[in-house]
C-alpha cells in the first residue's frame, strides 16, 4: 500500500501534531498524505466493501421473502384457528340433536 518511508513522515508529523502542533506547510503535507492514505485504503478496501454490499443485498432480499412467509403462515393459522373453532362449534351442534334424539327430545331436524 504505502511506502515505508511516507508512513514514517506520516507517523512523524502526526506525533508531532499532537504534541505542539505543526507549521502551516507541514500541517497541509500532513493533509495532503492523510488524504493519500485515505484514498489508498479506499482503493484496497473497495473490493471487499462491494462484497460485503452484495451480502448485505442478499441478506436484505432473504429477509424480505422470509418476512413474507412469516405472514402467510400466521394467516394460516388464524385461518385453521378459525376453522377448527367452527369445525367444533359444529360437532356440539350434531352432538347435543344426536343426544336429542335419541332421548326422545325435539331435535333441529328429528320430526321431518
Amino acid at each position: 500500500m504505502w511506502e515505508e518511508q511516507k508512513s514514517r513522515r506520516f507517523q512523524e508529523l502526526r506525533r508531532r501534531q499532537q504534541e505542539n502542533g505543526l507549521p502551516e506547510g507541514e500541517q497541509a503535507e500532513l493533509a495532503s498524505l492523510t488524504k493519500e492514505l485515505e484514498d489508498a485504503e479506499a482503493v484496497y478496501l473497495s473490493p471487499a466493501v462491494q462484497q460485503l454490499r452484495q451480502e448485505r443485498d442478499v441478506l436484505e432480499n432473504q429477509n424480505r421473502n422470509l418476512e413474507n412467509l412469516l405472514h402467510r403462515r400466521e394467516a394460516l393459522v388464524r385461518r385453521l384457528h378459525d376453522f377448527l373453532a367452527e369445525t367444533q362449534a359444529e360437532h356440539r351442534a350434531i352432538a347435543r340433536e344426536l343426544t336429542a334424539v335419541l332421548t326422545g327430545g325435539r331435535g333441529s331436524e328429528a320430526d321431518d
